[in-house]
């Protein structure tokens, strides 16, 4: 998100939006808290502008 990254665990208000961890190693969902999503391995989420979610 442009407000930087997502904590797993923390809080979160927009559930079913994604972002990418904090430590880049892992995608994060919104479901009342930051949930994993994807673990990223030895990848790094990415979040390019123009598109719709993150990836590794």
């Amino acid at each position: 998100s442009a407000l930087g990254t997502a904590t797993i665990g923390a809080a979160c208000s927009r559930p079913g939006t994604y972002d990418c961890s904090d430590d880049f190693r892992s995608i994060a969902v919104c479901n009342g808290r930051w949930q994993l999503a994807a673990p990223c391995g030895t990848q790094r989420c990415v979040w390019p502008a123009g598109s719709p979610t993150p990836f590794c």
